[in-house]
């Protein structure tokens, strides 16, 4: 018997050793071959001009999409706000800007098909001082119904009433 014992034998370390490369080289070949056919599946997407297309028309969605579903959420909290004057005015600036990004996509889907921007620059949409002013028309309507909002009772106020 060798004085490194049965469960310490040379061989297992060997074995060991082989398997973690093996398994390391394994990986860098998938990995290498995963990038290999992305680029030639990327390649070939280059000569097909209507997915430039389709993809400038997802994009023109995107910022719609996201802003008219923001501004219809506040618009269905604010009904119930507490303050008539408040609900008033955040219900009308969310009304006017749904309606203006309904028209803004409108001209942006008209100049799409008749000029056909592959440039999102081109697209109202993406202005940005248009982008700008509805960020701040969330924020300044959640500002006012925050200042007009009771507070509410925290943990040691609702123990106490109970």
């Amino acid at each position: 018997m060798s004085h490194y014992g049965k469960a310490n034998a040379p061989g297992k370390f060997i074995r060991l050793f082989g398997t973690i490369l093996l398994a390391a080289l394994t990986f860098a070949l998938i990995l290498t071959l995963f990038f290999f056919i992305m680029r030639l599946f990327f390649e070939a997407l280059r000569f097909l001009p209507w997915l430039d297309y389709l993809y400038v028309a997802f994009l023109i969605c995107v910022p719609t999409a996201i802003f008219i579903t923001a501004f219809s959420l506040f618009f269905k909290r604010t009904l119930h706000h507490p303050s008539r004057a408040i609900r008033y005015v955040s219900l009308s600036l969310f009304a006017i800007m749904i309606l203006i990004w309904v028209v803004i996509f409108i001209l942006d889907l008209i100049s799409f098909f008749r000029f056909q921007f592959t440039n999102i620059g081109e697209y109202y949409s993406f202005n940005i001082l248009f982008l700008f002013i509805n960020i701040l028309v969330i924020f300044f309507t959640g500002i006012m119904q925050a200042l007009t909002t009771p507070p509410e009772k925290d943990w040691m106020e609702r123990r106490d009433s109970n």
